[in-house]
């Protein structure tokens, strides 16, 4: 069940005209993408906000933590948890945009973009403003599980002590790229020039 709260937590435009600014949040949350202090410097939080964006973190993560601790023997648990999950970070990204204004909530759009690189490929948002194909979104979602359960034995083997803190920040940072530039050797040229579109 960790490999829930971790995938809430990985989370992080020049557009073509064509194309529809997204909404930030669409992977991922932004109460903890929001807690990054580069993040706050480059959008220009002050303190008022910084003091609501850390209680809109404190208790995502509360909120999170208990969903991920929660015993789920069987698949239906385990959906309902994971749709308990999406709603606390939807929730949670829609507070959080509440404390900004729309010049700092334009700028996130463009850090969260270089943030999540090829991952915001998980969107269905992004994936349908750029035509991805049924076959095409599979292949996706099978590149997400692939990651999951990457990320969730990384993260158990360092809590087991096998692994030291830096080995485990390199499996994450090569899962990550290696991830990357498998999902867009799924795209076609054009599609590839559309989704550099949205994320430069």
């Amino acid at each position: 069940m960790r490999r829930l709260f971790l995938t809430a937590l990985c989370s992080l435009l020049a557009l073509s005209p064509s194309l529809k600014a997204q909404t930030p949040g669409e992977v991922g949350s932004l109460a903890i993408l929001l807690g990054n202090e580069k993040v706050r410097e480059s959008l220009g939080i002050t303190p008022a906000q910084a003091s609501e964006l850390d209680t809109i973190r404190s208790n995502y993560r509360a909120a999170a933590r208990k969903i991920a601790a929660s015993e789920l023997p069987t698949a239906k648990s385990r959906d309902n948890a994971q749709a308990a999950l999406d709603r606390v970070t939807q929730s949670s990204n829609k507070r959080a945009l509440g404390v900004l204004s729309s010049s700092q909530s334009e700028k996130l759009i463009k850090i969260e973009n270089k943030f999540l690189g090829a991952t915001h490929l998980y969107s269905a948002s992004v994936q349908k403003r750029i035509g991805l194909s049924a076959t095409q979104s599979q292949q996706i979602e099978e590149v997400r599980s692939k990651s999951e359960q990457t990320v969730a034995t990384t993260n158990r083997l360092f809590e087991e002590g096998k692994i030291s803190f830096h080995e485990r920040l390199e499996t994450l940072r090569e899962d990550r790229l290696g991830r990357g530039k498998e999902l867009l050797s799924l795209l076609t040229p054009v599609q590839k020039d559309s989704f550099a579109a949205i994320t430069r």
